[in-house]
């Protein structure tokens, strides 16, 4: 078993990546409009299917963001694995996330929200994380019926309107980075996953179905300006 905290998440600089040790989590926060400057770069490290997905999108510049998106995660790989990033090899479980099938040791994850996007890897440990923009809910007590289980509806419900919206993004995204780490999609049913309203400081374990999922594990992470961003990560070491 590993054990994961906060000093185990390392933003590290893009441009000199340190060695990615057992037990580390690396994280990068990305403006996409930042990295839209070097989109024929990215753009030449897709595969041939990234580029016609890309090549699919009705509205252009969304297109090119998703060329942007998996250009910049392809070169993130291609420096840890030491390899071209048009050589690597992603491929996807059932559900969507993404993997490398020979080289299940490094794990890692995205998510995008309006101009920003996250990346995570990890040795050794399946990981998983969410970025969201905070935008307001016209119909908040359908979202909370939809996303928070019975037991976190009362503790939002008792919070006044700004504390509310604060701790709903945090359960949110606690939870999309727990599913995304665990890989089987939205059918696991969010309302039937507790992660808490209040601010973590620590690494705190998931409840799933009445169930603590102690090698499960959720952590709030600083992010920009009206953004909330979460990591989840497996503490059992994988072979």
């Amino acid at each position: 078993m590993l054990t994961f905290k906060p000093a185990n998440i390392i933003r590290p600089d893009i441009n000199k990546l340190p060695e990615l040790k057992s037990g580390e989590i690396h994280l990068f926060v990305f403006s996409v409009t930042d990295i839209f400057s070097r989109l024929q770069q990215l753009s030449s490290c897709l595969s041939a299917t990234e580029e016609k997905r890309a090549a699919r999108f009705i509205n252009q510049q969304h297109g090119d963001n998703y060329r942007c998106i998996r250009g910049q995660l392809r070169t993130l790989l291609s420096a840890y694995l030491k390899d071209q990033p048009s050589n690597i090899q992603i491929e996807y479980e059932e559900h969507g996330k993404p993997f490398l099938n020979n080289k299940r040791q490094l794990q890692f994850n995205l998510s995008h929200s309006r101009d920003r996007v996250a990346f995570v890897f990890c040795r050794d440990s399946v990981i998983g994380v969410d970025i969201e923009f905070m935008r307001p809910q016209k119909n908040f007590a359908g979202m909370l019926r939809h996303v928070a289980s019975v037991r976190e509806q009362q503790e939002l419900m008792a919070l006044n309107e700004p504390s509310s919206f604060n701790a709903f993004y945090r359960l949110w995204t606690r939870k999309e980075a727990y599913i995304k780490a665990v890989g089987r999609g939205l059918g696991m049913g969010l309302r039937s996953i507790y992660v808490g309203t209040e601010p973590l400081e620590t690494f705190t374990s998931v409840e799933y179905k009445g169930q603590i999922q102690s090698n499960w594990q959720v952590l709030d992470v600083t992010a920009p300006e009206n953004f909330k961003l979460a990591i989840c990560v497996n503490s059992e070491e994988l072979q």
